[in-house]
């Protein structure tokens, strides 16, 4: 009986620690940035409401206004775990005052839903379009 008993309980903690080390491998990591998710990050609102307070939100910039500027300003920036936003930055430029006015409504947009693996909040890579255009001068 001890010559199979020793066995089995050595193949049982054998695979108690792999399940422990595969079970560690498989939650989310807690430090990294994420840009495929179960569920993704969300505005308040959701994204129809996104755009509808970027639209109230914009100061159409006065050198672009001068110019007659159109186009999109691409800002990328992590949802972090707890919905804050950070490393807000532009990631594709249109100049002419637009760039530093999508910053300004990115940094003081409110917290958003984070995004989730495993039903676990994680923080989540995101990029959005502003787009501006002489219609939206106030």
């Amino acid at each position: 009986m001890k010559k199979i008993l020793i066995p089995l309980l050595t193949l049982l903690a054998v695979s108690f620690s792999f399940g422990q080390e595969l079970a560690m491998h498989s939650s989310p990591d807690i430090d990294k940035v994420y840009t495929e998710v179960d569920e993704s990050c969300k505005y308040p609102g959701g994204i129809v409401k996104l755009y509808e307070d970027i639209v109230e939100e914009i100061n159409y910039p006065e050198e672009a206004a001068k110019k007659n500027i159109k186009g999109r300003v691409f800002i990328q920036f992590i949802v972090e775990k707890d919905g804050s936003l950070s490393n807000i930055q532009v990631a594709k430029s249109l100049g002419f005052g637009c760039d530093e006015e999508a910053l300004r409504i990115f940094k003081e947009m409110p917290k958003w839903s984070p995004g989730r693996i495993d039903g676990q909040p994680v923080r989540q890579k995101f990029i959005s379009p502003i787009y501006f255009h002489p219609k939206l001068a106030k």
